[in-house]
């Protein structure tokens, strides 16, 4: 089915945009994640690219889809599911207010991200475009690298760390459904396991089965 139409209608370059870094635990098994969400302020430079970014993404859309365990989907389409099936409820109630205490204030609230949600508020309607975070945020990743900057014709050292915002979105949440441009990733951050664990159930190998295989910018 087409894209609906008040999400290829929503303001996204006139929307007021706060950025939310996430760090995710639990989600084993089945049991449900735990989300822990610092906003980060950004200036206008990096909002305005952030999105143009996420409108070229939301444009990009054709077609939506159902989600489901074996579907898929391409650069012009998405797959579609209740955001009420998932745990995004949990990412809308983490990032409904932009509170003093939540914003973050040292590096080491946004070092080690999961992921990351650009949060586009237009007309009181909310429009949220997630982002599984690369090893730009990881310690560990970065502990590898020497960060340098291209400057007068010569790599000068950057002391100051850099973390980059992707030009793509994994997926998106709007008026109470997920369009994922990721399936990996949308499973992956919301712990999404229900699909699977319903065909694991009802699948039962027999003798005859054969196996197969299954922006940078400175903070």
């Amino acid at each position: 089915m087409p894209i609906p139409a008040d999400f290829a209608a929503f303001d996204i370059a006139g929307a007021a945009m706060t950025v939310w870094a996430f760090k995710k635990s639990g989600g084993a098994g089945g049991a449900a994640p735990t989300f822990s969400g610092h906003w980060v302020a950004t200036d206008p430079a990096l909002e305005a690219a952030v999105k143009a970014a996420v409108q070229q993404r939301r444009a990009a859309i054709e077609e939506v889809n159902p989600y489901g365990l074996l579907a898929q989907n391409n650069e012009a389409s998405a797959l579609s599911i209740g955001a009420n099936e998932t745990y995004a409820d949990r990412i809308v109630a983490a990032t409904a207010d932009p509170l003093p205490q939540r914003r973050a204030t040292t590096l080491r609230h946004i070092q080690n991200t999961d992921f990351y949600v650009i949060k586009l508020v237009s007309g009181g309607v909310t429009l949220y475009a997630v982002r599984k975070a690369d090893s730009s945020w990881h310690t560990k990743k970065r502990a590898k690298a020497i960060d340098a900057l291209f400057r007068d014709e010569t790599l000068t050292l950057e002391p100051a760390p850099a973390f980059s915002l992707s030009t793509y979105v994994d997926f998106f949440i709007f008026d109470g459904t997920i369009y994922m441009l990721d399936k990996g990733h949308f499973e992956s951050v919301l712990s999404y396991r229900q699909a699977h664990e319903i065909n694991s159930s009802r699948y039962k190998p027999s003798r005859l089965s054969t196996p197969f295989s299954p922006i940078w910018h400175r903070l």
